[in-house]
């Protein structure tokens, strides 16, 4: 009796043992099954001083994203912004804790272009994406780094594009206006190295500024001596670059004018659309008119009830093509790294992007937009 009843006691373990371990594969199948119906990518926008909202078409243009990305692939995207304030030391600490830290997937800088030199390493030894939207110094982006994106043309590149620009319009004398700093002073180099072997085309004046109007009357004298025909002005400021522009617009020289692409935008435009008539740019973040983004545009603008601005178009791109990359990979950031770098590029709602081998921005030729009746349209229209 006592035999048969152990006996019952063993079976009894060994069922329970059974059925646990059944249990446990389910659990763990559905478990898995709940994950990957629910893919979460976590984002951190490290903002200074409230960028992240110098233009509302950053984060609606990030918000349709997010939306695409949850209907397409079943992802969803949390997004939360930090703030370091201007602080240049707790910006560098922020971007070494956010590296450090497991549970955010990828980066977006919108901090001074001082910050990002420094802080990438942190993401490069996390092996986690470092997105620079707003610009930086081109020496960063030449370092070589694995996992940093940047998502604008670099100053030499944009320089480069104006120069072609002004040989295909047939500049001869040309001024270049500028604020001295670093970015500026990259696509004024850009814009040398293109031009700088062609007889026909020379830069007869550079100079910082003008900033104000007892400035401006000596650009204008310099401008008549040496028959300037074309100024281009590069500002860090988009407000310095504008207001030159219009004034040299209003001067009645009749001078071509090329200005920074920040000036394309909803505020500038507002206050100073209708004197910027016929000055061009080169966007740093190049889009193709089609039927695709026109239909985007309307879209855009009906379900946010904003006036369209490229940069909402910029971050839609951004984002999508890194939460379907992120989708398709399964979260490994290697292979996100070279599915953005590949040689063919993303099809986005603005084109086709690429990005190079160090994760610049890559382009052949830049579009050219020129001002309008108050807005930046392309110059083939």
């Amino acid at each position: 009796m006592k035999k048969k009843k152990w006996l019952i006691y063993v079976a009894a373990i060994v069922v329970i043992v059974i059925v646990g371990c059944i249990l446990q594969v389910i659990w763990s199948k559905k478990t898995k099954k709940n994950d990957e119906q629910e893919r979460i990518l976590h984002v951190v926008v490290l903002d200074s001083g409230d960028y992240y909202h110098i233009d509302d078409g950053i984060d609606a243009g990030l918000k349709m994203a997010f939306d695409t990305l949850e209907k397409r692939f079943g992802v969803h995207v949390d997004l939360s912004v930090v703030d370091d304030e201007g602080d240049y030391v707790k910006g560098i600490a922020l971007a070494k804790s956010l590296a450090a830290d497991p549970d955010v997937d990828m980066v977006m800088s919108f901090q001074n272009f001082d910050s990002i030199g420094p802080e990438m390493p942190f993401f490069e030894e996390a092996k986690k994406p470092f997105i620079v939207t707003m610009g930086c110094y081109d020496e960063v982006g030449e370092s070589g780094y694995e996992y940093f994106i940047a998502d604008f043309m670099s100053g030499k590149t944009i320089g480069r594009e104006i120069g072609k620009n002004l040989q295909k319009n047939g500049a001869k004398n040309v001024a270049l206006c500028h604020s001295d700093t670093i970015f500026e002073q990259d696509e004024i180099r850009g814009l040398q190295s293109q031009i700088s072997q062609d007889d026909n085309i020379r830069v007869v004046h550079t100079q910082t500024g003008p900033f104000q109007v007892s400035e401006l009357s000596e650009l204008l004298l310099k401008c008549t001596q040496y028959k300037v025909d074309t100024v281009v002005a590069n500002f860090y400021n988009q407000e310095d670059c504008a207001w030159l522009l219009s004034k040299l617009s209003e001067s009645g020289q009749n001078l071509v004018l090329v200005g920074d692409y920040a000036i394309d935008s909803p505020e500038i435009l507002r206050d100073y659309g209708n004197t910027l008539e016929g000055v061009s740019i080169i966007p740093n973040y190049p889009y193709t008119k089609s039927e695709v983004l026109d239909n985007f545009i309307e879209e855009y603008e009906s379900e946010t009830g904003l006036e369209f601005s490229p940069v909402a178009l910029q971050y839609y791109d951004l984002m999508t093509m890194m939460g379907a990359y992120w989708e398709v990979t399964g979260g490994r950031t290697d292979q996100v790294m070279k599915l953005v770098k590949k040689e063919d590029g993303y099809q986005s709602i603005g084109g086709n992007i690429r990005f190079d081998e160090n994760g610049c921005l890559s382009v052949e030729d830049a579009p050219v937009y020129i001002c309008r009746n108050g807005h930046f349209v392309p110059a083939e229209e």
